[in-house]
């Protein structure tokens, strides 16, 4: 069975679900990138133990098919909306419909979120019977522009390096990929000064990078912000305050030998709205995106979104 068939089956299923507004229902958001493979067998497994459960799953690789869906019965929503990829499936789902409850099947290469929630990667059959399951956490949502995201927004040479990978990007991501853009942005990124401002202080945070983070989790298992609470309803903010290739080198490994926890010179601060500036446009990225350059404007939503968890 190919997975085009499984979708036909899942929507005609919840079509009769629909009308007979008994049977709860579950919106899976596919990610087309995501889906072969492994990935594959892993949709397939939610699918069916969903089904075996009594729910009906409806599958989607087009948004616009599943935003129609879900505004087709306000009365009738989805009781979770699967977000079936990586970080960026993640931070889509969040930011289209955040007032209802989303479930993880983890299929991207750091899943930061779900790894936090200890939500195990490619594995549908769990993801099924956490949704049954019903068990809930509320977490922050912070907003940049009209886009909701749940572990970070970052600005400088990280940012710097993610704009390469997507300018280049033509498939799944794996780690290795991130070689050829880190070489690049380490021979010719030009680290502008950056200024935040967070809440109503007047003088800002001078660096080089700052990391405003929602979640302690980072690519690659780096320490960068391990302060962050995803429901206290605060942002934790750390600028770098370096401007050159060893500069930074140097910050990392100052975090990485004095202990993440200690931060000693690093500052880290935390407040509900941020704003970021530099005199040269710096690059942005949000949850392993990117989004454009400074200047931006961040603000937090204290329990906006509900996620299933183990």
């Amino acid at each position: 069975m190919t997975l085009s068939t499984e979708a036909h089956l899942t929507a005609g299923d919840a079509a009769g679900a629909t009308v007979e507004g008994l049977r709860p229902w579950v919106a899976i958001q596919r990610n087309r990138r995501s889906g072969a493979g492994r990935q594959y067998h892993a949709l397939t497994a939610l699918i069916r133990e969903l089904r075996r459960q009594g729910w009906q799953p409806r599958l989607f690789s087009s948004r616009v098919e599943l935003d129609a869906a879900v505004r087709h019965r306000p009365e009738h929503p989805p009781r979770a909306i699967v977000a079936a990829g990586g970080d960026g499936t993640v931070l889509d789902v969040l930011s289209r419909h955040p007032g209802l409850p989303m479930a993880i099947l983890p299929l991207g290469t750091e899943n930061l979120l779900a790894r936090y929630y200890g939500i195990p990667p490619r594995d549908g059959v769990a993801v099924a019977r956490m949704i049954v399951a019903g068990r809930t956490r509320r977490i922050d949502l912070g907003v940049v522009g009209d886009r909701r995201f749940s572990v970070l927004v970052s600005c400088g040479f990280d940012a710097e390096v993610v704009r390469r990978l997507h300018e280049s990007r033509c498939g799944p991501i794996t780690r290795l990929h991130y070689a050829p853009p880190l070489v690049q942005a380490l021979a010719s990124y030009p680290y502008p000064e950056v200024r935040t401002y967070v809440d109503e202080a007047m003088e800002p945070l001078i660096g080089g990078m700052v990391v405003v983070a929602n979640l302690p989790r980072y690519g690659l298992h780096l320490p960068l912000v391990p302060t962050a609470i995803p429901d206290d309803g605060l942002f934790d903010i750390r600028v770098f305050p370096h401007r050159s290739v060893p500069g930074m080198l140097y910050d990392l490994l100052y975090l990485l030998m004095r202990g993440a926890w200690w931060g000693g010179g690093l500052p880290c601060v935390r407040g509900r709205r941020v704003r970021i500036e530099s005199d040269r446009p710096a690059p942005v990225e949000v949850d392993g995106d990117p989004l454009g350059t400074t200047p931006i404007e961040l603000r937090i939503e204290p329990s906006a979104a509900t996620l299933y968890v183990p």
